[in-house]
């Protein structure tokens, strides 16, 4: 909402926007999921994942120095504009931009991870589904909705899809999430007379996977930006 009268001041044709459950979730902890398998992590498992990112080049600069971090952040956010695509190393670990423009680096580690290293990973970073609150009253939802009157209020054509996540992270998500979740769709769609897309279940059993929520980058993961492509083609023609 506060970047909305900005974005349609750059006349844009269509504005493609990926949803989630974690996007309209409450502050409050009501619910929340740490494994589909158990509910603590497993130690070994714990040691594993740790162990790797110690000493396979991951990036640990945040936890040695979050000033240095921070500055360079605020350095990145200067030089906001820039086209050029922009790199560095860390240890082995080279970071670049992953288009022109972006404020964020990503590693070329970003790469998929199989299936017992995605599993481990999930034990130390679990996954949080607090409670999404009345849908008349939730201001995520409330601030969504107002994003797509002001959007078709200018004839901007939006193209909304739910956000692919992984086997591990639906196994753990609890029915009461998935039901709220379908239903304050539902009522959007309805309300707007529009359709979401759902990828939401469509990559679970794949090997594309970064983390639980997130696909790779690199090694053969386009498959989620060609079927976007495909959602974008066929709503706009």
């Amino acid at each position: 909402m506060k970047s909305i009268d900005l974005l349609i001041s750059s006349n844009p044709k269509i504005v493609v926007y990926g949803i989630a459950y974690r996007a309209f979730m409450d502050q409050t902890r009501l619910v929340e999921s740490v494994s589909p398998i158990s509910p603590l992590p497993n130690p070994q498992d714990f040691f594993n994942v740790i162990s790797a990112k110690i000493f396979s080049g991951y990036d640990l600069e945040f936890i040695d120095n979050p000033k240095l971090v921070t500055l360079n952040i605020l350095k990145s956010l200067k030089n906001y504009g820039s086209k050029s695509v922009e790199g560095k190393t860390i240890g082995d670990n080279l970071l670049l931009r992953p288009y022109p423009n972006a404020l964020f680096n990503v590693s070329l580690k970003d790469i998929p991870k199989n299936d017992v290293d995605l599993r481990n990973l999930f034990f130390v970073e679990g996954v949080t589904f607090n409670k999404i609150s009345d849908y008349d009253k939730n201001p995520n939802v409330i601030a969504f909705k107002e994003i797509i009157t002001k959007l078709e209020q200018n004839n901007i054509e939006i193209i909304i899809f739910i956000t692919p996540q992984s086997k591990y992270y639906l196994d753990a998500m609890p029915n009461s999430a998935k039901i709220t979740f379908e239903t304050m769709i539902q009522n959007i769609e309805k309300d707007h007379k529009l359709k979401i897309h759902s990828l939401l279940d469509k990559y679970k059993d794949m090997n594309i996977w970064y983390n639980a929520q997130h696909i790779a980058i690199f090694n053969n993961t386009q498959i989620y930006s060609t079927d976007i492509s495909k959602i974008i083609n066929e709503e706009h023609t």
